[in-house]
């Protein structure tokens, strides 16, 4: 991991005792020891070098020393809306998402979707939360991206209306993201929204939906077939390397 959590905000030169599961990584994946430097998070994004002073079984202390930087943000907004498919489908997007720069994720039902989404949306949340957090962790991103479960079309036509563009991503489409996106002056604080089907893609009433939005444009990625764990992040990563931090 690139850096852990505390539980309270974190100041210099001060003792802070780790339990919990970050304990757990750090004296069972990790294999801490003492004398070892780490990096200390806390609630409030600031982050911190930390000398472990000692460890036990369940618990290690660190000694804080210096505030270090946080990679910053981007600079654009991007929004996955992501149709819901195959639960293993969903942990690959999840996670590249996350290293990717994907400020929020909107899970919606389609009708090619494999399973309902709707229930049990409280546990469901709380497993991809745990996901998207040890992805951040991952890629020392200091933030991970919010996740909304989208229930029925108000509340779809209520995010998309937030967008400032909005990109349906389909073979239908008549042009390329690339060319789509490089059209667009590069201003900060942009919402780009991006759809993805399921696998075996949106239906023609979903895609006639989705373009009804004033703001919203068809387009492609290729003539290749992808799957969603692809198309996901590969849009991404178009927008962000047209866009965003990845120039």
């Amino acid at each position: 991991m690139s850096y852990f959590f505390a539980e309270n905000n974190l100041i210099e030169n001060r003792k802070v005792i780790i339990a919990g599961n970050e304990a757990h990584h750090l004296l069972h994946a990790r294999r801490i020891r003492v004398g070892e430097t780490i990096k200390l998070q806390g609630p409030d994004g600031k982050r911190f070098t930390a000398l472990v002073t000692d460890a036990d079984r369940r618990t290690v202390t660190v000694r804080t020393d210096k505030e270090i930087r946080v990679p910053r943000e981007p600079h654009i907004h991007i929004h996955l809306f992501q149709a819901y498919t195959k639960e293993k489908t969903v942990d690959v997007i999840l996670q590249k998402s996350t290293e990717l720069g994907v400020e929020e994720i909107h899970f919606f039902q389609s009708k090619n979707s494999p399973q309902q989404l709707s229930s049990p949306k409280m546990e469901r949340i709380r497993r991809w939360e745990s996901i998207v957090i040890e992805s951040a962790k991952q890629c020392d991103r200091a933030v991970w991206p919010k996740l909304d479960i989208i229930e029925g079309e108000e509340q779809l036509e209520s995010r998309i209306s937030m967008m400032n563009h909005f990109y349906i991503v389909d073979a239908k489409g008549k042009k390329s993201l690339s060319h789509m996106v490089s059209e667009i002056p590069r201003l900060l604080g942009l919402s780009i929204g991006i759809c993805i089907g399921p696998e075996g893609g949106l239906s023609e009433t979903e895609l006639d939906f989705f373009s009804r939005s004033s703001n919203a444009v068809m387009t492609h990625l290729g003539q290749r077939t992808l799957r969603a764990s692809t198309a996901a992040p590969v849009a991404t990563s178009i927008i962000q390397s047209i866009l965003g931090d990845m120039q």
